[in-house]
């Protein structure tokens, strides 16, 4: 008869206990660590210190730190004493903690302190390295809020070039095997399938970084029918606004403007953001090409709710709230364009009234737009 093997319910629970335990005092070492670099940390980041005596206080507390560096950079002020040492540091020494944290950059971007002294090898020779890191680990970093943003500003700061190779590595095995010596934009279309990147960054409600408009923007064109690649289209719409913000965002912007059907809920979004909107020209251009449309619906009916929500939703809030709008930067030309339009006539009483109050104190060229106005 086989013996049942006993069970040991109490061992994982044993392991845990014993692994907080050691983190317990993992950070207590890591807190004493750094006390006692605080008086030499105070030498090391005066601005005005004999070069002699700063690197003698780095050479004490890099003595202290080595060995630690990652997990020092996980605390506040453990980030803010390595950025110190890397700014006064001999190369040398900077080899030395860049080697020790490298294979621990991924753990560090998703760190909120860890990211500000990632941040400060961004312009430094260890650039490549770290993209590289970013790069192989870029699941890791996508699932969390801080790495994703992190790694967004990485992206950022790659030239068009690299940045379209660095999205070429997101695309897997396959793009490494069949592509790795053909251009992005020369890679079939059909294979741009980034939905799993795409939808983990859409949960975490990552939908304003360049990265991952840049994403979307090659996904909707690995669409074959044209009706999957408009359904698709469509279930951005909740994000339109976030889109605004990039070359590629815009591009999904005008995509989602060619559905009329979406025209109602983009125009009740753009309402709860007309101050930021205003003030870029790009988010200026796509307001207008709003409220053209509406103006341009062939059906009667559709058009008749489009103009009147476009009432509701832009031009009765600034109505309602003049003096903000006149003070919100680049107004004067939103203004002009309305006018162009022939689309100024429910705000203009309000506009003149407004800039002529005896306490008034707007820009001139708002000033003279009031006065052409009345002529």
């Amino acid at each position: 008869m086989a013996t049942v093997k006993e069970k040991k319910p109490f061992k994982n629970l044993k392991k845990k206990e014993d692994d907080k335990e050691n983190k317990k005092i993992q950070i207590s070492k890591i807190n004493e660590i750094i006390d006692s670099c605080k008086d030499d940390w105070e030498i090391a980041r005066l601005k005005k210190c004999d070069r002699e005596k700063r690197q003698e206080a780095i050479g004490k507390i890099f003595a202290k730190i080595k060995g630690n560096v990652a997990a020092m950079l996980k605390k506040r002020t453990g980030s803010r004493l390595l950025q110190t040492i890397f700014k006064f540091t001999d190369e040398k020494t900077k080899d030395e903690i860049f080697n020790e944290i490298k294979s621990e950059i991924t753990m560090l971007a998703n760190c909120s302190f860890g990211i500000f002294f990632l941040q400060k090898l961004l312009k430094t020779k260890y650039f490549f390295e770290i993209v590289d890191v970013l790069a192989k680990n870029h699941k890791k970093l996508i699932a969390d809020r801080v790495g994703a943003f992190f790694l967004d500003e990485v992206y950022q700061t790659l030239k068009k070039g690299p940045q379209k190779d660095f999205l070429k590595r997101l695309m897997g095995n396959k793009a490494q095997v069949f592509y790795s010596k053909t251009k992005l934009m020369d890679i079939p279309p059909k294979e741009f399938d980034f939905e799993s990147i795409i939808r983990k960054m859409l949960d975490k409600g990552l939908t304003n970084l360049t990265i991952g408009h840049d994403l979307i923007n090659l996904h909707i064109s690995h669409f074959e029918k044209e009706e999957d690649k408009k359904i698709y289209v469509k279930g951005l719409l909740e994000f339109f606004v976030d889109f605004l913000h990039t070359i590629n965002g815009r591009k999904i912007v005008n995509m989602i403007l060619e559905d009329k059907t979406n025209l109602k809920s983009v125009i009740k979004q753009v309402g709860d953001h007309l101050t930021s909107l205003i003030s870029s020209e790009d988010s200026r251009t796509v307001l207008f090409s709003i409220i053209e449309k509406s103006e341009a619906e062939e059906d009667e009916k559709l058009k008749e709710t489009l103009v009147k929500d476009v009432t509701k939703y832009i031009f009765k809030p600034i109505k309602e709230n003049i003096e903000t709008f006149l003070n919100t930067e680049n107004f004067d030309l939103f203004v002009v364009k309305l006018i162009e339009l022939k689309k100024f006539e429910y705000l203009q009483s309000k506009f003149i009234k407004e800039i002529q109050k005896k306490d008034s104190d707007y820009s001139e060229s708002l000033q003279k737009l009031a006065a052409d106005l009345q002529k």
